[in-house]
């Protein structure tokens, strides 16, 4: 009998037109999750890919029986909306007072 680890795991996985090579890499994935935890979980975050990742990813992720495989899809202005954050955040602390005053700072 295996000893597999009781705790819960979770693998993130970022996807953007990987067509040619998903299908090997969330194989090997899958077979590591399986023979060593009991309950598993692989969050793939598909990038907007226009190729046929996401549907390798629904093949593929049959063959799982204790880890779950899930697509959690993103668009490309979803990610402009984060980085915009980000550089405003960013300048706000560069820069607190600037963006209260008349003074630009670009």
């Amino acid at each position: 009998m295996v000893n597999k680890e009781k705790n819960f795991v979770s693998a993130v996985i970022y996807v953007y037109n990987a067509e040619n090579r998903i299908r090997i890499f969330l194989n090997a994935i899958i077979r590591i999750m399986e023979n060593n935890f009991e309950h598993s979980e692989i969050i793939c975050v598909n990038d907007s890919s226009d190729d046929h990742s996401a549907d390798i990813i629904k093949e593929v992720s049959a063959i799982a029986s204790s880890t779950s495989v899930f697509i959690v899809n993103t668009s490309y202005f979803h990610g402009l909306e984060i980085s915009f954050l980000n550089l405003i955040i960013l300048i706000w602390i560069l820069h607190p007072v600037s963006l209260w005053t008349s003074t630009t700072i670009l």
